[in-house]
């Protein structure tokens, strides 16, 4: 039994030293994200920032997609904590807009964050990404996704209707964050936090309308 006690131990460990390993190596990449992009970034580059050799990197993640992949897995799931936090408003209405709120503060409050999603955001993936880590890419999107098909649901939206708007919504809260965290929303005298309260105040009003009319 003690033999199995030490051996657990040792396994903990190894873990724990890996898990260490790949957080150095994450935050590095992200570093090296936010200054190069996905395009001009290079493993060579990444394990630099890391301080480990190019091969070294080889141990934890095949290749930059692998490592993209994961950063922004990480992301969409805090992502998704912030929006279904505040979509948990009582209400109909205020679900929705809890959850659309959630998602644009979110992403305004982590531009770095933004700018990682913004390559799946666009329906594409990194040239190389493992097609298993690209579905759960896509299913950690369709989790928020479906926060904001759900409060449009509760507010008598079809099934149909509540998927299209919330991927209407989606997009404009995107456009919005572009606008919003460039030199032209300044220019532009953009205030984006009532542009997207006006927005689901519109949304709201032809959800209601639509349910009356039925």
């Amino acid at each position: 039994m003690a033999r199995t006690g030490a051996g657990g131990n040792r396994t903990r460990r190894k873990h724990a030293v890996r898990d260490y390993k790949r957080g150095i190596i994450l935050k590095a990449a992200r570093r090296v994200f936010a200054a190069r992009g996905f395009e001009g970034a290079s493993l060579r580059a990444i394990a630099r920032a890391a301080g480990y050799t190019p091969p070294a990197l080889y141990f934890h993640f095949a290749s930059k997609e692998d490592i993209y992949g994961e950063l922004l897995a990480l992301s969409l799931l805090r992502l998704d904590r912030a929006v279904r936090a505040a979509a948990a408003a009582a209400g109909p209405a205020r679900r929705l807009a809890g959850g659309a709120f959630g998602f644009f503060d979110h992403y305004r409050s982590n531009p770095r964050e933004f700018e990682l999603g913004l390559l799946l955001f666009g329906g594409s993936k990194p040239l190389g990404m493992r097609s298993a880590q690209s579905a759960e890419l896509k299913a950690r999107l369709d989790a928020v996704l479906d926060e904001l098909e759900r409060g449009l649901r509760e507010l008598g939206a079809s099934p149909a209707d509540a998927a299209r708007n919330a991927t209407a919504l989606l997009a404009f809260m995107i456009g919005l964050l572009l606008l919003a965290q460039g030199p032209r929303g300044r220019s532009f005298g953009v205030n984006a936090r009532v542009q997207l309260q006006q927005y689901l105040e519109r949304m709201t009003a032809a959800a209601a309308a639509a349910q009356a009319g039925t």
